[in-house]
C-alpha cells in the first residue's frame, strides 16, 4: 500500500512529497499536467509549457524561511535552482542603516529569486530521484475515499475511476 498520496505536483505538492519521502514514506504524486523532460533545469525552465499553473513563468521569491528549509532539508534542490539561474538575495542589503544595525542571525535573511518554473522543476527532479516516491502524470483526481467508520479519508478516486488507497492523502 502507498503511505501517502499527494494530489497535485506543483510547489506545495512536490515539497510535501519530498518531505514525506525523506521521512521514509512511500509517496505517490498524482499530477494532471505532463511530465518533465530529462536534462538540466535551466534550459527546461526557459521553455517549459507543462504544469497547470499559469504563473509558472512569473518571477517568484522564496523567503528566507524557505531558503533556510532548503538549506537544511533539501540542499540539492537549492543547488539545482541556483545552477539554473536562481539568485540568492541578501535582504540585509536593503535594510536602513539605523539602529540596531545588523544583529546575530541576519546572515539568514536571504531570499531566492527566480521564475517559479525553476523552483518547481528543481523539486520535480528531486522527487523523481527518490526511490520511495513516484509521480503519475496526466492523472486528475475526481474525489476522495472516506471511511465513515474510521472518520477519515483513506484514498482518492481518479478522474478515470481508479481508487487509490493510502494511509494519508
Amino acid at each position: 500500500m502507498i503511505d501517502v498520496v499527494v494530489v497535485g505536483g506543483s510547489l506545495a505538492g512536490l515539497a510535501t512529497a519530498l518531505a514525506m519521502a525523506q521521512n521514509g514514506q512511500r509517496v505517490l504524486v498524482l499530477e494532471r499536467g505532463g511530465p518533465v523532460r530529462d536534462g538540466p533545469v535551466g534550459p527546461q525552465a526557459a521553455t517549459w509549457t507543462g504544469g497547470t499553473v499559469a504563473q509558472r513563468a512569473h518571477s517568484h521569491t522564496l523567503t528566507s524561511c524557505g531558503v533556510a528549509t532548503l538549506r537544511t532539508r533539501a540542499p540539492h534542490v537549492l543547488d539545482l535552482a541556483c545552477a539554473a539561474g536562481a539568485v540568492l538575495l541578501d535582504l540585509t542589503a536593503a535594510m536602513p542603516p539605523s539602529p540596531p544595525g545588523r544583529v546575530p542571525g541576519d546572515e539568514e535573511l536571504v531570499a531566492l529569486g527566480c521564475r517559479r518554473a525553476v523552483v518547481e522543476l528543481a523539486l520535480r527532479h528531486a522527487v523523481a530521484d527518490l526511490a520511495t516516491a513516484r509521480t503519475r502524470y496526466g492523472v486528475s483526481v475526481g474525489g476522495v475515499v472516506f471511511d465513515r467508520r474510521r472518520g477519515r479519508v483513506t484514498g482518492v478516486v481518479t478522474g478515470g475511476g481508479e481508487e487509490i488507497r493510502a494511509g494519508l492523502v
